[in-house]
C-alpha cells in the first residue's frame, strides 16, 4: 500500500473550500462558475489593456509606457482585491476546520503550510487569468519599441509581464487577508461578526469604485495617472507612496531599465510583498491561538433589547400583520436577513454597485457639492440610486435558500391563495429595508433643507419603493429563503443592456419629476393619486388573474433537455 503524503490532500481540500462556499451549492456549478469568471476577466483585463495601449501603433514608445502599466497593474489589483473580500469568510481555518483537523495526526505547521499554499494557487490561477490574454496586447504594442527584437528577449518580457502582476496580485490579496486577520484578534468574535458585514461592504465599495472610476476617466486631464510623469520628474513622495508604482517599478527593473527610481520602487514591492505575507502567518497563528482559548466558551445571548422588541412585535402583530402566514414570512424575512451572512454578502455587493455609483455620480457633477443648500437633482437622486439596487439585490437574494429544510412547515401549511405570502414579504421588505433606509434620508435632508422637505422625498423615495416592490414581485410566487432555485435562470447577461438604460431613464426622470414636485408641494396630492391608483391596478391584476393560475414553487425544475414540437401523431 502506498502511503500518501497528507500535504497535497489538504491543499486540494483548502483549494476547493475557496471556491465551493456557501455562494456555490455543487461542485459542477463551482467549475463552470470559476471557468466562467476566467473568462471574463480575461477578455475585460485584454480589453483594458488594449484600450490603453493602442496609441502605440502610431507613437513611439519613449520610455513613458510605463504610465500604462501602473494603469492595467491598479485595474488587477483592485480586481483581485474585490474577490479577496468575497471570499473573506473561506481565507483562514475556520472553526469546522480545526474541530475537524487538530484530533487528526496532523501537524499545526502543516495545516498552515497547506492553507498558504492553496491561498497562493488561488491567487495565482486569477492573476493568470487576468493576464492570460492582456500579456500578448502588451507584447503586440510595447515589443515593436524595444530594441531587442529576439525570440528569447520576446519569451523574457512575457516572462517579466506575469511576474509583475502576479507580484501585485500576491500583495493585495495578503495585504487584505492580514487585515482581516488582525480584526479577527482584536475583535471578539461577536463584534467582529457585526464589524465585519460593514468593513467588507466598505472595501468592497472601495474596490467597485476605484475600478469604474479609473476605467471611466482612464487617461483624461484629470487622470491621476496623467500626473505620474510630473511627480517622478519631481521625486515627490506621493510617487513611492502609490503601491501600483511600486510594482511597475518591479517591471521596469526586470526589464533592464536602470532608473534609480524605478529601483526604490521594485525594493519597496519586495519588502512590502515579504511583510504582508508575514503578517499571513502572524495573524493566522494568533487567530488559531484564540479560537484555542475559547473552544469550550459559549456566548451568552444579552437581552437588553428583549422588552422594546416583544412590545413592538404584539404592535406590528395586531395592526399589520393578522394574518399567521403573513407573520410567518415576515419574520422569516427578517431573521434570515439578520443572520445569514451569505444572503448578507450578496446584498453587501449591490451596496457596492449602489454606492460607488453614488460617488462617481457626485465627483463627475463636483460643483453641485459647492451649492448643497439648494436642491438639486443630483442629491435628489441619490437615495433613489440606493433604493434600486437594495431592492434588486433583495429580489436577488429570496431565491436563495436558508435552508430547504424550512419549508417543510409552509408545506404543511400551505394556503391556497398566495396573497398573504407574498404581502408578508413586502411587509418585511419595507419594514427592514425601505423604512430603515428613509429614516436616515428624512433625517439628512431635514437637516439640510428643513423637516418638510425631508418628509416628502422621503414620502416620495417609500411610495416609489413600494410601487418598485409590486414590479419586481409582480409574478413570485416562491417562498422567499426556503425554496431551491436554478442559477442562471433571470438570463441577466441576455439582458443587461437593457436593464441599464432602463435604470438610467428610471433614475434620471424620477428626480426631475420630484424637483418639480417639491418646488411646487401641492402637485404631491396628484403623485400620490397615481400612485395609489397604480399600485391598485398591479394588485387586482395579480390577485385576480395570476395568483389563481399560480401555485407556490418550492423546487425550480430546470428546462427540459430536448423540446418537442407537440405535434399531432394523426
Amino acid at each position: 500500500m502506498v502511503k500518501t503524503s497528507p500535504f497535497p490532500i489538504l491543499v486540494r481540500h483548502f483549494f476547493l473550500r475557496l471556491f465551493n462556499n456557501d455562494f456555490i451549492a455543487f461542485e459542477d456549478q463551482m467549475k463552470e462558475k470559476t471557468i466562467s469568471f476566467l473568462a471574463l476577466i480575461a477578455i475585460l483585463s485584454a480589453h483594458i489593456a488594449n484600450s490603453v495601449l493602442m496609441k502605440y501603433l502610431f507613437v513611439q514608445d519613449d520610455g513613458i509606457s510605463w504610465v500604462e502599466k501602473c494603469y492595467f497593474i491598479s485595474f488587477v489589483m483592485l480586481l483581485l482585491g474585490f474577490i479577496t473580500v468575497f471570499e473573506w469568510d473561506v481565507i483562514f481555518p475556520d472553526a469546522r476546520d480545526f474541530d475537524n483537523l487538530l484530533f487528526l495526526p496532523v501537524k499545526l505547521k502543516m495545516i498552515f503550510a497547506s492553507k498558504f499554499t492553496s491561498l497562493c494557487l488561488f491567487v495565482g490561477l486569477f492573476a493568470l487569468g487576468a493576464n492570460a490574454i492582456s500579456v500578448l496586447a502588451f507584447w503586440f504594442h510595447l515589443m515593436p519599441w524595444q530594441e531587442d527584437q529576439g525570440i528569447l528577449f520576446s519569451l523574457f518580457f512575457i516572462f517579466v509581464h506575469f511576474v509583475s502582476l502576479i507580484a501585485a496580485c500576491f500583495f493585495v490579496f495578503f495585504l487584505f487577508v492580514f487585515m482581516i486577520g488582525v480584526f479577527m484578534v482584536i475583535f471578539p468574535a461577536k463584534l467582529f461578526r457585526a464589524f465585519s458585514l460593514f468593513f467588507r461592504t466598505v472595501l468592497m465599495i472601495f474596490c467597485v469604485f476605484l475600478m469604474v472610476y479609473i476605467v471611466s476617466q482612464s487617461f483624461t486631464s484629470s487622470s491621476y495617472f496623467n500626473s505620474l510623469p510630473a511627480l517622478k520628474a519631481n521625486n515627490s513622495l506621493s510617487f513611492y507612496l502609490f503601491p501600483p508604482m511600486w510594482f511597475t517599478g518591479l517591471y521596469e527593473s526586470l526589464l533592464g531599465n536602470s532608473d534609480p527610481q524605478f529601483g526604490i520602487c521594485s525594493s519597496i514591492a519586495l519588502i512590502s510583498l515579504v511583510l504582508v505575507i508575514g503578517g499571513f502567518f502572524i495573524s493566522a497563528a494568533l487567530g488559531y491561538k484564540k479560537y484555542c482559548r475559547k473552544m469550550d466558551i459559549k456566548q451568552k445571548k444579552s437581552s437588553l433589547f428583549t422588552g422594546p422588541k416583544n412590545i413592538l412585535s404584539r404592535l406590528l402583530h395586531t395592526i399589520f400583520l393578522r394574518n399567521p402566514i403573513q407573520r410567518a414570512v415576515f419574520h422569516f424575512v427578517g431573521k434570515t436577513l439578520k443572520h445569514s451572512m451569505v444572503h448578507k454578502m450578496r446584498l453587501a455587493i449591490f451596496i457596492a454597485l449602489g454606492v460607488s455609483l453614488e460617488l462617481i455620480l457626485l465627483i463627475s457633477n463636483a460643483r453641485n457639492l459647492y451649492s448643497i443648500s439648494q436642491l438639486n437633482t443630483t442629491f435628489l437622486t441619490l437615495p433613489m440610486i440606493l433604493t434600486v439596487f437594495l431592492l434588486i439585490g433583495i429580489r436577488s437574494v429570496v431565491n436563495i435558500p436558508k435552508s430547504l429544510e424550512a419549508n417543510w412547515i409552509f408545506r404543511l401549511t400551505e394556503e391556497h391563495s398566495l396573497n398573504h405570502y407574498l404581502s408578508g414579504l413586502r411587509k418585511g421588505i419595507m419594514f427592514y429595508i425601505l423604512f430603515p433606509l428613509f429614516a436616515l434620508v428624512f433625517i439628512f435632508f431635514s437637516f439640510l433643507y428643513g423637516w418638510d422637505i425631508g418628509f416628502l422625498h422621503s414620502l416620495y423615495g417609500v411610495v416609489l419603493g413600494g410601487l418598485f416592490i409590486e414590479v419586481l414581485f409582480l409574478r413570485f410566487h416562491k417562498i422567499p429563503f426556503a425554496c431551491s432555485y436554478l442559477p442562471g435562470k433571470a438570463k441577466v447577461h441576455f439582458f443587461w443592456l437593457v436593464y441599464f438604460v432602463a435604470f438610467i431613464l428610471y433614475v434620471s426622470l424620477i428626480s426631475r419629476i420630484e424637483l418639480a414636485l417639491l418646488q411646487k408641494p401641492s402637485l404631491f396630492f396628484l403623485f400620490l393619486g397615481i400612485s395609489f391608483f397604480t399600485f391598485l391596478g398591479l394588485r387586482i391584476y395579480q390577485n385576480n388573474y395570476l395568483f389563481n393560475k399560480w401555485q407556490i414553487i418550492y423546487e425550480d425544475k430546470p428546462d427540459p433537455v430536448m423540446v418537442t414540437l407537440l405535434l399531432d401523431k394523426n
